[in-house]
């Protein structure tokens, strides 16, 4: 199974801080599975707030999460893939960063109509984030966009990246690294999804 194709594109930025909006770091083919097959049960409220999405645990502290067990067998080669060296790599070759020794976790995420996700930085034990989207289909008046900020002002907006199957976001944490999810639109038949994937300082 071919698990990454690598990035075919990653337009790397670093102000205000560093982020990159990179194509191709799924096989084609395997994405459109992933998106097909999504998992629907299994999440939980990711804090408290109506607004906020739901997730499910892929890898935790680099290990498979046990509940990837009831999933589909490309997701769990997508796990076993992201709790391996070989992703540990791929992902610091993204930020330019060696994460040897970092705690790597992923997620699955979903964003109904009416999520959204305020300005924030990242806590500072994270020490960067990837975000791979699921949706083969994503129009701008949807919402849902992820939105690089110069401050924690949502419209103070430098970059909108549309949650599109086949594109994901890289960014470096800092006291700068602002950034936001807009608010999924009332009506959508669609939800937002993603695979969210952090390297973060051993805690």
């Amino acid at each position: 199974m071919t698990t990454t194709a690598g990035a075919r594109s990653a337009a790397v930025h670093h102000e205000p801080f560093t982020w990159a909006v990179v194509t191709g770091f799924l096989d084609d083919e395997l994405a459109h599975r992933l998106a097909a097959e999504f998992p629907t049960e299994g999440f939980r409220v990711a804090g408290t707030s109506a607004k906020l999405f739901s997730v499910r645990s892929l890898v935790v502290a680099g290990t498979v999460h046990s509940s990837t067990a009831t999933l589909s067998p490309a997701w769990r080669d997508l796990a076993s893939w992201l709790a391996s060296p070989e992703h540990r790599r791929a992902f610091g070759d993204l930020v330019g960063l060696d994460l040897t020794g970092l705690r790597i976790d992923a997620s699955l995420c979903r964003y109904p109509p009416g999520c959204s996700l305020a300005p924030h930085t990242d806590r500072p034990v994270r020490r960067a984030t990837h975000v791979l989207y699921l949706n083969p289909l994503w129009r701008p008046e949807w919402g849902g966009e992820f939105r690089v900020l110069r401050s924690d002002d949502v419209d103070d907006v430098i970059e909108r990246v549309l949650p599109t199957l086949g594109t994901s976001v890289a960014m470096v944490r800092s006291d700068r690294s602002w950034h936001a999810v807009g608010e999924v639109a009332a009506g959508v038949a669609v939800e937002r999804r993603s695979v969210l994937v952090h390297a973060s300082w051993p805690e």
